[in-house]
């Protein structure tokens, strides 16, 4: 017989929280087992059955990502809306 995992260990392996786990196994997404009325717990096979189908089959290849390029205007203070320096329109009030 294999070892039942519970929501935490679960949570590691997919790198969620496990009350994620709990909520995927409330909507049906994440087959489970119930040891008692509220335990749940979990098999490899079934954590295995859910990552296949979720796992997209598409690979991205970075070198054909369009380049996207920002400009970082640092050091320029902030223009308030009458074009005054934001600390002397903020006294004007």
């Amino acid at each position: 017989m294999e070892k039942l995992l519970n929501a935490e260990d679960v949570g590691d392996i997919l790198g969620i929280a496990p009350k994620t786990v709990h909520m995927l196994a409330r909507l049906g997404q994440l087959q489970s087992v119930r040891v008692t009325g509220r335990d749940r717990r979990f098999t490899v096979d079934q954590v295995q059955e859910y990552i296949e189908s979720n796992t997209t089959a598409r690979t991205v290849d970075a070198n054909q990502l369009p380049r996207i390029t920002c400009r970082h205007e640092g050091g320029r203070k902030s223009i308030g809306v009458s074009g005054t320096d934001l600390r002397e329109e903020m006294r004007s009030w």
